[in-house]
């Protein structure tokens, strides 16, 4: 935790460490106003898609929404990461090392939640 807090120094107040569940943390941040979130949280498939819906809140435009742990043995992870992907029609980026990310997720929450059955 000192490396990753002393990594973060260089960006002085650009830059905030959140260690709370992903939902908390999001409930303390205004709308539109978060270039970039990493999320390595609850892995279930209902739970990621939950993630990335709540931070579109805060995301501004051209945001990205990086996550962790999209491979064989956490498949709900992947499996929530995919369904965002086709529901919002977004591409979403992999890295070999598990790391996933959506790039440009500063889009309306309206168009998400009419997209994930649980909200209606």
């Amino acid at each position: 935790m000192d490396t990753l807090i002393a990594d973060l120094e260089p960006f002085g107040t650009r830059a905030q460490l959140i260690n709370q569940t992903t939902i908390a943390a999001i409930q303390s941040l205004p709308d539109e106003t978060v270039d970039l979130a990493f999320v390595d949280a609850n892995h279930f498939t209902e739970a990621v898609v939950a993630d990335v819906i709540e931070l579109t809140r805060v995301m501004k435009s051209g945001g990205v929404i990086v996550g962790h742990d999209f491979s064989p043995y956490w498949f709900e992870t992947s499996l929530g990461v995919l369904w965002v992907a086709n529901g919002f029609r977004r591409s979403v980026e992999l890295s070999a090392d598990g790391t996933w990310w959506f790039p440009d997720m500063g889009i309306e929450t309206d168009e998400i939640l009419a997209a994930w059955p649980a909200s209606r």
